[in-house]
């Protein structure tokens, strides 16, 4: 039973599902589709990047059928909260957005791979996402304070 609630491996499965999340919300808000389709990439950079659990790149790999469907299950669990975290897109959800991406780019540059960095920050502006830091350079509204938060969530 213990081997069955892993929680690692759900963590880590989890963790890619809200990547690949991000990583749609990318896409959709890229008017350019290959632009889009580019800086989809950033999740599957992250999740070998970080050792995460991915159901598509477990399956081939594992004969667990019980693996497979806990990555499967928290995957999906993962892209949900993602899905509802940007469905109203306000301000606290694009921060979280950025927040997430800058994180991703600072782990990545920190494993010399500073293309990902760079990705990471045109996923977050062409993605339409919120940079507390960056924010201060246009007028400041009372939505800030949420951006802020977003950032740090």
């Amino acid at each position: 039973m213990k081997d069955f609630f892993n929680i690692d491996e759900l963590k880590k499965s989890l963790a890619s599902g809200m990547i690949i999340g991000l990583c749609c919300e990318v896409y959709k808000n890229c008017e350019n589709t290959y632009v889009g389709a580019f800086l989809f990439g950033v999740g599957l950079v992250t999740i070998c990047m970080c050792g995460l659990n991915l159901f598509t790149g477990k399956v081939g790999s594992s004969n667990d059928v019980l693996f497979l469907i806990r990555v499967f299950v928290m995957n999906a669990v993962g892209m949900l909260i993602m899905k509802y975290t940007f469905y109203y897109s306000n301000p606290l959800s694009l921060g979280v957005g950025c927040g997430m991406l800058m994180q991703i780019g600072v782990v990545a540059y920190k494993k010399n791979l500073p293309y990902v960095t760079i990705m990471c920050i045109a996923a977050f502006l062409l993605g339409g996402f919120a940079h507390c830091i960056a924010k201060i350079y246009y007028p400041i509204t009372i939505q800030y304070p949420l951006i802020v938060l977003g950032n740090i969530i």
